[in-house]
């Protein structure tokens, strides 16, 4: 062989029968014109001889051409035409139809499908009937009217596609599958296609598109960062759950607004510590706050409590102390003070009581332990109701006051006329 076949190397041109080889050294079977018949039952595909691919980049990384592809090559054995090689393949335009049960035409199940009076070269590099490309599916398929929480939308740009015939370097596989260097002057660009219509795709200035046609998963096995110049927009049909192992810290050097349309729940194992530069505003039809311990509110100037109704309610005691300063309880209508057991009023001065009309109502005794100062005024009647009955006091002019310091001898009243029991009604002087 060595003596015939480097001296007299035999060229050939066929078509690719079979790719399918069963030791994957990326061997073709290739129907020679010239050397083989096209009658399959005298020699039938399985018969051809295996033809090795020549790699011109001195790289395993070959593509082994389709079935029903045009190659060329030489014999290395010569005019015995039992060792062939490939060289390359050949372009063209197929003008009918294979035919699978003759010579020259594949058999087997993965036929590709060729568009007859169509050249080989992808429509995508020629830039003709892009419309049954996946440029048009790109463009059908983008989405519209994406809203934002900011209360805006965004759509989806169209393919940048406007690729010119010869700057368009495209490998298109029989499956779909598409990767195009654009290299189109003011329109270049970079696609990477899947035939299940996910793909990222560059245009010229730099805008990336990233589309996934399934689900979609990134992970990262250290650091991972993202830099946005502008502005960032997402949004979810679904759910979006945030879980860090860690810390998380959010900064936003702007305004901060949230809108929740169902419930919002926030949970904190430890302390919960909020500073505010200005003010707090909490609207809700109904407000709770509940604490396990202590619950304390403190304002360094005043505090104001506003509603229709306000109830303080404790299963044990409640305290209003005012350190420094007055404690004033004022009603517009009445000022009540009720106690199940005892209602006590105490100063370490003076208790002032100021109206109208004072009414002391008991259902038993009434006491009063020390001597009764009247000032000098008209105040209108004194009414004492006790046990049913009402006694009339007369009022005391202001030249019947005896001075304060002197004290004034009390005139007993019997207790069975009034209802009012005495405590000493035999004393000339002291309380009654």
């Amino acid at each position: 062989m060595s003596s015939k076949g480097f001296k007299n190397l035999v060229w050939f041109m066929g078509v690719v029968e079979d790719r399918n080889e069963g030791a994957k050294l990326g061997r073709v079977k290739v129907r020679c014109f010239g050397f083989h018949t096209e009658n399959k039952i005298l020699l039938p595909t399985a018969d051809l001889p295996w033809a090795y691919l020549i790699s011109g980049n001195y790289s395993s990384a070959i593509t082994i051409p389709e079935e029903n592809s045009w190659v060329w090559g030489f014999f290395i054995d010569g005019e015995y035409a039992q060792q062939p090689m490939l060289v390359g393949m050949m372009m063209g335009m197929p003008t009918q139809a294979t035919l699978p049960s003759e010579g020259f035409s594949a058999n087997s199940q993965e036929l590709p499908v060729f568009d007859l009076n169509q050249p080989d070269i992808s429509r995508l590099a020629r830039g003709e009937n892009i419309e049954q490309t996946s440029v048009a599916y790109k463009n059908i398929t983008a989405i519209c009217g994406v809203p934002s929480a900011d209360g805006t939308s965004w759509s989806q740009p169209n393919s940048p596609y406007n690729a010119s015939y010869p700057h368009n370097f495209v490998h298109e596989t029989k499956a779909g599958h598409v990767f195009e260097l654009d290299d189109t002057p003011g329109a270049e660009r970079i696609n990477l296609y899947h035939t299940a219509g996910s793909y990222v795709e560059m245009d010229s200035n730099g805008t990336t598109v990233i589309k996934s046609g399934g689900n979609m998963y990134m992970v990262i096995e250290a650091d991972g960062r993202i830099s946005i110049t502008g502005d960032y927009s997402v949004t979810a049909t679904g759910s979006i759950n945030l879980l860090a192992k860690n810390d998380m810290n959010i900064q936003v050097d702007g305004n901060l607004k949230t809108n929740v349309h169902g419930n919002y729940e926030l949970n904190v194992a430890g302390y919960m510590n909020t500073n505010v530069g200005e003010a707090i505003r909490t609207r809700g039809l109904k407000v709770a706050l509940e604490s396990q311990d202590d619950f304390d509110i403190f304002s360094g100037t005043e505090f104001h409590l506003g509603a229709p109704i306000i109830s303080a309610k404790s299963s044990g005691d409640i305290f209003l102390n005012s350190v420094s300063g007055n404690l004033e309880l004022k009603a517009g209508v009445n000022a009540n003070i009720y106690g199940v057991g005892d209602a006590n009023i105490r100063s370490a001065s003076n208790v002032n009581l100021q109206s109208a009309t004072i009414n002391v109502n008991a259902s038993g005794t009434v006491y009063i332990d020390n001597l009764v100062d009247m000032a000098n005024g008209a105040a209108g009647d004194a009414v004492i109701a006790a046990n049913g009955l009402t006694v009339n006091r007369t009022e005391l002019k202001s030249e019947d006051v005896p001075d304060k310091k002197s004290p004034v001898k009390k005139t007993a009243i019997a207790p069975e006329s009034t209802g009012i029991e005495a405590i000493d009604d035999t004393a000339e002087y002291g309380p009654q």
